[in-house]
Parts: C-alpha cells; structure tokens; sequence
C-alpha cells in the first residue's frame, strides 16, 4: 500500500478545493526571486547566503539543515506523507492557511494504527475510523513560530522529531512563500469527469509490440472505468459523498501519441498533441530511439511519465529532474554492472568495445569508458556496411593483446563468428549485452559459449516462468495473445503503479503528488515478472538497481547458466 496518501487532509477542511480563496490574495503576487530562494531552502536547505541552514531536533541536538530539509518529510508536492507510526502534515498554502477542524484517514489501512494515540506530542484522538487534531489557521507570524520554535497555531508543541530551523527574517519570508505556492491548483489534463492520460509510440516500432503495449494499456483502462461506474453513481446518493462533495471518480481517457520522422522533431509533435489535449501524465510508452526528447519534454512541462519501455533511457542530469520514472538504465546499467565486473580483475585488461555509431550499444561503450577511465579500452565503431567476420575481429584483437572483448551489437549481427574458438587459442573473454540479445542466448555463437559472460538486467530464465504466470493468467483471461512477454509485462506493470498513485491522490489531481504516492509503492515490486528486484525511494528514478552477470557454458548444445553474481552499481 502507498501510505503517503493517507496523511492527506490533516489540516485541510472538508471542502479545500471549494474554499481556496482562503488563502490570503497577497500570497500570490510574490515575486519570483523570493520564491525561487524559499524553493532553494524547500529542497535543498540552502539559504540566502547559500550556506546550510542549522536546526535542531530531539531538543538540543544541533545538525546542519541541508541533511534534514523540508522536502524529505514533507515531499515534493508540500502534501506530507507517514514516516514509520508518525504523520507528516500537509504544508501547503491551502493546508496552513485554513482552519483544521478535523482530519480523516483510513485508519484500517494503517499498519501502525495502534500505537497512534493521543499526546501533547502527537495529539490525534481515533474514533470512528477518523483522527482529529484541531488548531486554527495559520498566520505568516504563528507559522514562522512554528518553523523556528516548534509550536502549531494551537500553541501545542510538535514532536521533537521536527526539527527547529534557524532562519533569517529574509528566508523565512522566502520559505513561507514558497509555501504558499505548494499545491495550489489541479494540474493540468483534469475536467470535471474525465482524467487524460498519453502514451508515446514512435514509428520505428514494429506493429506486434505496439499491439503488445497497447491492447495491454487499452484492456486496463477499459476495466478501470467499468469499475468505477458503481461509485460514480455513490456520488449521487451516498450521504458520505454528499457531505465531501467527494469529486475524484473520473473515466480514464487513453491518448495514444504517434511520433513520426526524426527524433529532432519530436518536441513539436509532442508540443502540437498537448496543446490539442493536455494529459496529467503519461504511462508506459515505447521506443527504440534514445527517449531524450520525451524525457526533456516531460520535464519541461512537470508531465510524469511512468515507466516506459525504452533500452536508452535519458540519464538525468540535473539533481531537480524528477518528473520521468524508468524501470532501469538500460543498457547503461548493463554497462555499469561489466565494468564493476572488470574492475575486480586482478590482471590488466585490455577491453575491446564493439558497436555501432549512433545506437544505444555506442551510448554504452561511452558509460564503460567514463566507468573504467583508467583502464586501456580500444573503440571498434563499425560502419553502416561493415560485417562483423571471424576474420576482421580476429585482426582487431590482434592489432593490441586483447584479452576482453565486449558486444554491444544485436544476436543477428554474431552469425558469423561460428568458429571463432576454435582458431585461436588464447580466445579472450566474451562479455554481451542480454538486452542486445533480447535474452536470447542461443544467438551466442556455439563456439564461443563457455567464455561468454551475459550482463542480464531480468529475472533469471529458472525463475522468470513462476514469475509470469500473472500476467500470463491476466492476459489468458482476457483472451490477449502472449506477443511478446517482456513488453507485456512492464506495461502491465506501469498501469498497476498509476491505478496505484492515482487511488491514492484522491481527489488532489497534483502531479508531484501522484509521483510523491508512487515512490512510496515498495510493496508492488511483487507484480513484477521481469524484475527480481525492484525498489521505490524518494529522488529514485529508477527502480531496478542491480543486474546480474551471467557465466554462460554450452552443454549438449545448449546454453545453461553455470554462475551468476548480482552487482549493483
């Protein structure tokens, strides 16, 4: 379960989205550099002297505020969240600002209900499935106390788990107004009865996996909104509904994005479909090409986008980059878990890449000379119409003692190499990519098989059948044909993790809040069939980790897996 949701209205009255204009109208005038200071502080505890604010916390322990900062606790989205048995508030504008008569949870989904008792720390009383805690709104004067003191407007003392910041006059005001500025209007892609969402598929796609994703994503969402059809109709006649005006059953519109031509074209075509219909996020997605373009739209724009089905991922490069959520890096990854490999070698290497320009195996090669930057590492970049023979690698490793050779190449570009072993005799290692392969060993030339290493991103083939049967019974149900699992799979996946967040959010349509929800969403690693570890975390932007490197040998003219070692990174 996501438990951050469940901290949701802990100071918003019942009706919040119904009384915004509570919020004082001077709040929202401030000026840019003010607020852009109190994000600074917001999220990476600087202040205006760009030094780390200090606070205090357990009462008289003194830390430097950079390591404790507000986004920690309180997320992204300004929402809060549950910590452990400990509630984080919302700190909102709309939240602050706004007297808090009482506060409601779904107390039977609370691992830790029982020891959330009442206390002048924690002082939450439970009856009836609801938890109160009563305090007037906020004041810009009650809640700068509140930051530097520890105590709410009701004059009660936070717990000593809140830290007591030491902030100047000029950055509290900046932080309070940023504050305000958390949270305050639905985003966009949001009506009154329908919630949008895209997936991208570019036009290199061949037609059976993009059936595989879309019949996969089309079947979700038309089972989503057939269940919701009961509680729409609640709406109308459930006095729990009448009282919240409890607005968050929508129909879920899919909107397929086509992107055609060149990759540089994309932020137009993309640009063009948004402003026809904007989307509160997109999910799943496919491509072959480098996903940079996507990826930059999306944050350009603070669009989530969950979980697509791409090998070349864009590698954030800025801390702030939030809003795109992979399954892995990749390829990348698989770069990164053979040069850890390497590294450990107790004699020198010499490594021989072999790619192609302008492909994702290109991208890789440069992730292992960024890794291993000091070992002595040969480029092969073969052309357009060059062959990969026995012959021409032969003269590579030749040309330099070469005792480590690594493809990043596709299993249809090997077929020549059948007799490599067998000429020489001082072969060196074979190190491939099972991404490349599309986890088809048997693509490995015979000869070459019993010194051929596998960086293997996916579950083990022993344990990818239990895996499966999930989503094969899903899909079986449903009269889907098994096209091709992997894709299947994740997107199978990424629709669960936004039914996930979106059940959630409620009926708080942020964006930031819904990815705030899904990295707290450990528990759905088990629906995974493809990945045997997954893990959610605020800030991680990817949820695989670790792949494994597998030690190939050929038996009866068969590959079989003879060891395995799992890295991480």
């Amino acid at each position: 379960m996501i438990l951050v949701g469940l901290a949701l209205l802990n100071t918003l009255v019942s009706a919040t989205t119904e009384r915004q204009s509570l919020l004082p109208l001077s709040s929202v005038s401030l000026n840019e550099e003010q607020i852009a200071l109190g994000k600074q502080i917001y999220r990476q505890g600087f202040s205006s002297a760009n030094h780390p604010v200090t606070a205090i916390v357990q009462g008289d322990v003194t830390f430097d505020g950079s390591q404790f900062t507000c986004i920690n606790c309180h997320r992204r989205s300004g929402m809060g969240a549950i910590e452990g048995n400990r509630i984080v508030p919302p700190v909102t504008g709309l939240a602050l600002y706004n007297s808090s008569d009482w506060f409601w949870t779904d107390i039977e989904n609370l691992a830790t209900r029982d020891t959330l008792t009442a206390s002048p720390a924690n002082p939450f009383s439970l009856s009836s499935g609801l938890a109160y805690r009563k305090r007037p709104a906020y004041t810009d004067n009650t809640l700068a106390q509140a930051i530097r003191e520890g105590i709410d407007s009701n004059g009660q003392p936070f717990s000593p788990l809140m830290p007591r910041y030491n902030l100047a006059e000029q950055d509290m005001s900046a932080l309070i107004a940023y504050l305000k500025t958390l949270s305050t209007q639905f985003s966009p892609g949001v009506t009154e009865k329908n919630i949008y969402f895209a997936t991208v598929v570019t036009e290199e796609v061949n037609l059976d996996q993009r059936q595989a994703m879309l019949t996969v994503l089309e079947t979700y969402f038309k089972e989503k909104n057939a269940q919701t059809r009961d509680e729409t109709r609640r709406l109308q006649t459930g006095a729990f509904y009448h009282r919240y005006k409890n607005k968050a059953y929508r129909q879920w519109v899919l909107l397929p994005w086509l992107l055609t031509g060149p990759p540089t074209t994309w932020p137009e075509q993309l640009a063009r479909y948004y402003q026809q219909q904007p989307v509160f996020a997109m999910v799943s997605g496919i491509s072959t090409h480098y996903w940079q373009p996507i990826y930059t739209f999306c944050e350009q724009r603070q669009i989530p986008c969950l979980l697509p089905n791409t090998d070349w991922p864009k590698l954030p490069d800025k801390p702030d980059d939030f809003y795109t959520l992979y399954f892995s890096k990749g390829v990348s990854l698989e770069a990164l878990a053979i040069a850890k490999q390497l590294a450990r070698h107790s004699t020198p290497t010499m490594i021989l890449q072999i790619f192609r320009p302008d492909t994702v195996g290109a991208a890789a090669a440069q992730m292992v000379h960024r890794t291993l930057s000091t070992a002595a590492i040969r480029d092969w970049s073969l052309t357009a119409t060059t062959k990969l023979t026995v012959n021409s690698l032969s003269h590579q490793v030749q040309t330099s003692p070469t005792n480590i050779v690594i493809f990043w190449l596709s299993g249809d570009e090997l077929v020549e190499l059948t007799d490599w072993s067998t000429r020489r005799e001082n072969s060196p290692q074979f190190y491939f990519s099972a991404t490349l392969l599309n986890s088809q060993f048997t693509l490995i030339p015979q000869s070459m098989r019993d010194k051929s290493f596998v960086a293997h991103l996916y579950s083990l083939p022993t344990d990818l059948k239990p895996r499966s049967q999930r989503i094969q019974a899903w899909l079986q149900n449903r009269n889907i044909s098994l096209i091709n699992l992997k894709i299947q799979d994740q997107t199978y996946f990424a629709s669960l993790i936004l039914g996930e967040g979106i059940m959630h959010i409620k009926r708080y349509f942020y964006r930031d809040y819904l990815l705030d929800s899904i990295d707290h969403a450990e528990g759905m690693a088990i629906f995974s069939a493809y990945y045997p570890r997954l893990s959610f975390g605020p800030g991680q932007r990817y949820l695989a980790k670790g792949c494994y490197i597998l030690e190939l040998k050929n038996q009866n003219d068969e590959v079989i897996v003879n060891n395995s070692t799992w890295i991480v990174p």
